[in-house]
Protein backbone atom coordinates (compact mmCIF):
# COMPACT_ATOMS: atom_id res chain seq x y z
CA UNK A 1 0.00 0.00 0.00
CA UNK A 2 2.82 2.25 0.89
CA UNK A 3 4.02 2.11 -2.55
CA UNK A 4 0.73 3.12 -4.29
CA UNK A 5 0.74 5.59 -2.02
CA UNK A 6 3.70 7.17 -3.44
CA UNK A 7 2.65 6.45 -7.03
CA UNK A 8 -0.18 8.32 -6.67
CA UNK A 9 1.34 11.01 -4.42
CA UNK A 10 4.24 11.60 -7.16
CA UNK A 11 1.65 10.94 -9.95
CA UNK A 12 -0.90 13.65 -8.43
CA UNK A 13 0.92 15.96 -5.97
CA UNK A 14 4.27 17.36 -7.98
CA UNK A 15 2.26 18.33 -11.10
CA UNK A 16 0.12 20.38 -8.55
CA UNK A 17 3.11 21.55 -6.67
CA UNK A 18 4.52 23.15 -9.69
CA UNK A 19 1.47 24.48 -10.90
CA UNK A 20 1.22 26.48 -7.79
CA UNK A 21 4.28 27.52 -7.83
CA UNK A 22 3.85 29.06 -11.46
CA UNK A 23 0.91 30.68 -10.02
CA UNK A 24 2.94 31.60 -7.16
CA UNK A 25 5.41 33.40 -9.46
CA UNK A 26 3.42 34.40 -11.23
CA UNK A 27 1.57 36.82 -8.55
CA UNK A 28 4.81 38.17 -7.70
CA UNK A 29 5.44 39.25 -11.25
CA UNK A 30 1.86 40.82 -11.65
CA UNK A 31 2.45 42.27 -7.91
CA UNK A 32 -1.55 40.60 -6.67
CA UNK A 33 -0.16 40.73 -2.89
CA UNK A 34 -2.14 43.45 -0.98
CA UNK A 35 1.12 44.01 0.81
CA UNK A 36 2.95 45.06 -2.37
CA UNK A 37 0.49 47.59 -2.95
CA UNK A 38 0.42 48.64 1.28
CA UNK A 39 3.75 49.48 1.29
CA UNK A 40 4.93 50.31 -2.08
CA UNK A 41 9.33 51.16 -2.32
CA UNK A 42 10.60 53.77 -0.89
CA UNK A 43 10.43 56.41 -3.76
CA UNK A 44 14.57 57.03 -3.84
CA UNK A 45 15.37 53.26 -3.84
CA UNK A 46 12.95 52.65 -7.01
CA UNK A 47 14.78 55.69 -8.87
CA UNK A 48 17.90 53.67 -7.94
CA UNK A 49 16.59 50.54 -9.36
CA UNK A 50 15.73 52.25 -12.19
CA UNK A 51 18.98 54.12 -12.61
CA UNK A 52 20.90 51.02 -12.56
CA UNK A 53 18.49 49.17 -14.89
CA UNK A 54 16.55 47.08 -12.30
CA UNK A 55 13.61 45.86 -12.52
CA UNK A 56 11.60 49.00 -10.76
CA UNK A 57 8.54 46.22 -8.88
CA UNK A 58 8.70 44.63 -5.34
CA UNK A 59 10.94 41.47 -5.11
CA UNK A 60 11.29 42.09 -8.54
CA UNK A 61 15.02 43.66 -8.96
CA UNK A 62 17.25 41.37 -10.81
CA UNK A 63 14.43 38.35 -10.78
CA UNK A 64 16.35 35.80 -9.01
CA UNK A 65 14.60 35.38 -6.04
CA UNK A 66 11.66 34.32 -8.64
CA UNK A 67 13.62 32.02 -10.76
CA UNK A 68 14.95 30.43 -7.86
CA UNK A 69 11.45 29.52 -6.49
CA UNK A 70 11.46 25.58 -6.86
CA UNK A 71 9.02 22.76 -6.30
CA UNK A 72 11.92 20.37 -4.21
CA UNK A 73 11.15 16.73 -3.72
CA UNK A 74 12.83 14.38 -1.00
CA UNK A 75 12.87 10.97 -0.06
CA UNK A 76 14.32 11.13 3.70
CA UNK A 77 12.82 7.50 3.77
CA UNK A 78 11.71 4.66 1.59
CA UNK A 79 8.42 5.22 2.43
CA UNK A 80 8.08 8.90 3.10
CA UNK A 81 7.80 11.90 0.09
CA UNK A 82 8.63 15.16 1.60
CA UNK A 83 7.87 17.50 -1.11
CA UNK A 84 7.85 21.89 -0.79
CA UNK A 85 7.95 24.86 -2.92
CA UNK A 86 10.70 26.91 -1.82
CA UNK A 87 15.04 27.37 -2.08
CA UNK A 88 17.50 24.96 -2.21
CA UNK A 89 19.39 24.93 0.95
CA UNK A 90 22.50 26.58 -0.36
CA UNK A 91 20.43 29.50 -2.45
CA UNK A 92 21.71 32.37 -2.11
CA UNK A 93 21.30 35.93 -3.16
CA UNK A 94 22.56 37.51 -5.69
CA UNK A 95 23.97 41.28 -5.85
CA UNK A 96 23.09 43.62 -9.24
CA UNK A 97 25.55 42.52 -11.40
CA UNK A 98 24.82 38.77 -10.68
CA UNK A 99 27.30 37.89 -8.09
CA UNK A 100 26.65 35.37 -5.12
CA UNK A 101 26.17 37.57 -1.80
CA UNK A 102 26.58 35.81 1.61
CA UNK A 103 22.77 35.89 2.25
CA UNK A 104 20.71 32.84 1.59
CA UNK A 105 17.40 32.89 -0.31
CA UNK A 106 15.26 31.45 2.74
CA UNK A 107 16.62 34.24 5.08
CA UNK A 108 15.89 36.70 2.39
CA UNK A 109 12.40 35.72 2.00
CA UNK A 110 11.73 36.05 5.59
CA UNK A 111 12.85 39.40 6.27
CA UNK A 112 11.11 40.43 3.22
CA UNK A 113 7.80 38.31 4.80
CA UNK A 114 7.92 39.59 7.88
CA UNK A 115 9.94 42.69 7.58
CA UNK A 116 13.37 44.39 10.05
CA UNK A 117 13.35 47.54 11.66
CA UNK A 118 16.88 47.06 11.76
CA UNK A 119 17.46 46.70 8.12
CA UNK A 120 14.59 49.31 6.91
CA UNK A 121 12.54 46.90 5.17
CA UNK A 122 8.76 46.43 5.77
CA UNK A 123 6.79 43.21 6.03
CA UNK A 124 5.47 42.11 2.24
CA UNK A 125 3.60 39.05 3.00
CA UNK A 126 3.24 37.05 0.05
CA UNK A 127 4.32 33.62 1.08
CA UNK A 128 1.95 33.36 4.16
CA UNK A 129 -0.78 34.69 1.86
CA UNK A 130 -0.28 32.32 -1.03
CA UNK A 131 0.17 29.48 1.41
CA UNK A 132 -2.70 29.68 3.44
CA UNK A 133 -4.69 30.12 -0.25
CA UNK A 134 -3.06 26.80 -1.77
CA UNK A 135 -4.19 24.94 1.75
CA UNK A 136 -7.82 25.10 0.71
CA UNK A 137 -7.22 24.46 -2.75
CA UNK A 138 -5.20 21.25 -1.66
CA UNK A 139 -8.40 19.84 -0.63
CA UNK A 140 -9.84 19.07 -3.79
CA UNK A 141 -6.01 17.27 -4.31
CA UNK A 142 -6.49 15.50 -1.09
CA UNK A 143 -9.80 14.15 -2.01
CA UNK A 144 -8.44 12.62 -5.33
CA UNK A 145 -5.59 11.02 -4.03
CA UNK A 146 -7.97 9.29 -1.46
CA UNK A 147 -10.06 7.95 -4.39
CA UNK A 148 -7.03 7.16 -6.19
CA UNK A 149 -5.32 5.20 -3.54
CA UNK A 150 -8.63 3.61 -2.87
CA UNK A 151 -8.87 2.17 -6.41
CA UNK A 152 -5.08 0.66 -6.67
CA UNK A 153 -5.49 -1.02 -3.53
CA UNK A 154 -8.36 -2.59 -4.66
CA UNK A 155 -6.51 -3.90 -7.47
CA UNK A 156 -3.64 -4.98 -5.63
CA UNK A 157 -6.19 -7.05 -2.90
CA UNK A 158 -8.13 -8.12 -6.02
CA UNK A 159 -4.84 -9.84 -7.31
CA UNK A 160 -3.51 -11.32 -3.88
CA UNK A 161 -6.99 -13.58 -3.54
Amino acid sequence: MATQAQKVIEERVVPWAWAQRDEFVKRVQDQKFPAFDAVPLNPKYKAWKIAHGLDPRVMMRTGHYIQAIKVLVERPKKTRLDIWIGFRKGDRAIDIHGVPVPLRLNLLARVQEEGSHNLHVPARPHWGPFQANMKVRAKAVRRLLREDLVKRTQKVLAGVR
